[in-house]
């Protein structure tokens, strides 16, 4: 429904994990967040990787779940990065729920010393407890430039039931080394196979900080529904000396400015722990 829509939708395809200083070691990673629906939500991943930053192989495996108890969410991956060129297939199992196939593919291509284009496509499939599975299937393309500028494009689809396609554009407006200020624009529209189509489009304005701290405000707007305030925080907490321990705490929502959701507020909270042994294993 338009009153739980996000801002903005995005394609979220399990992409392979970033091929930056792989070792022969063992990663580890924790976040922990408030749920508005009661108890902490909580996750743990763990990744190995061999190889070097242009060519390398690396596994991972986390789970999920709610500290009010609930099924617990796990999955593993392998991916496969070469010079830019980057494959994946992840495998997702929710204990009463159903379990999902990813496949991804990526490609990052430098065009010049300031500007790059990067493109991926996925494919997944979910098979349900009770019998019944659907595929989803979609891509990105995006151009960005070294001043901090980029537009990109994404598409969606679920054979047989919807189809959305998600236009973006953000450039940097302001960056002093410490300080830096963007704004960015978006325009989602995602059409049902069986009759409606849903239009949002709206933008943000954001800050951030070198030492881990940014804010954003923005305006959206579902067409034919409502317009929305959004605004939203971040902060680094605590970075241990050899900077492999960080805490975080963010905090964001929205007022709904008119439509029949006029007046109403959404507000969340949340902690993000994670440490890393990168040379653990």
């Amino acid at each position: 429904a338009p009153g739980r829509h996000t801002n903005p939708p995005t394609v979220r395809p399990q992409p392979p994990p970033r091929p930056i200083r792989v070792r022969r070691g063992v990663a580890t990673a924790g976040a922990v967040a408030t749920n508005a629906n009661g108890g902490h939500d909580v996750r743990l991943e763990a990744a190995k990787g061999i190889g070097t930053p242009n060519a390398n192989v690396i596994a991972s495996v986390g789970a999920a779940g709610n500290t009010k108890g609930g099924p617990v969410t796990t999955s593993g991956s392998l991916a496969a990065n070469l010079h830019g060129l980057g494959a994946s297939i992840t495998k997702e199992h929710t204990p009463g729920f159903g379990s999902t196939l990813t496949k991804s593919a990526s490609a990052n291509v430098l065009l010049n010393q300031n500007n790059r284009l990067d493109g991926s496509v996925f494919k997944s499939n979910t098979k349900l407890e009770n019998g019944f599975g659907f595929e989803k299937n979609g891509g990105t393309l995006a151009l960005s430039n070294a001043g901090g500028h980029g537009i990109s494009i994404a598409k969606e689809t679920i054979p047989g039931f919807s189809n959305s396609l998600t236009k973006s554009a953000h450039a940097t407006l302001f960056n002093s080394g410490p300080h830096s200020v963007g704004a960015s624009v978006f325009d989602a529209k995602k059409s049902f196979d069986f009759g409606p189509t849903i239009r949002e489009t709206g933008g943000n304005l954001n800050w951030a900080h070198s030492g881990g701290h940014a804010a954003n405000l923005g305006l959206s707007k579902v067409h034919d529904f409502g317009t929305k305030f959004n605004y939203g925080a971040s902060s680094n907490l605590f970075t241990s000396a050899d900077r492999q321990t960080k805490l975080n705490f963010n905090a964001g929502g929205s007022r709904w400015l008119n439509g029949p959701l006029s007046g109403r507020n959404d507000f969340n909270t949340g902690f993000g722990l994670s440490h890393s042994f990168p040379n653990w294993g």
